[in-house]
């Protein structure tokens, strides 16, 4: 992305990012997410930013599926202890 600085990206636990580009005459969406607990980055490419917003939903319920119950556990505990 034109944010990047030196090839990294430079979003934010729990922010999004977009950038529209122009491929064979159609405008495409390149966006990225940065996961708030697990700080990985998710990219992609899309005709639409609610296509790339949906492929992100599905990212995250497969990250969600991929943690352990003890870092599901943290990941509350660390939501809770912000409401309290």
């Amino acid at each position: 992305m034109k944010s990047d600085v030196k090839g990294c990206s430079t979003t934010a636990p729990g922010q999004e990012k977009y950038e529209t580009f122009e491929h064979r005459g159609k405008t495409m969406y390149l966006y990225e997410y940065r996961g708030k607990h697990s700080k990985k980055l998710f990219t992609c490419r899309a005709k639409s930013l609610d296509e790339a917003r949906k492929k992100c939903e599905a990212w995250k319920i497969e990250q969600l599926k991929a943690m352990s119950s003890a870092e599901k556990l943290e990941v509350v505990s660390r939501a809770i202890g912000k409401i309290n």
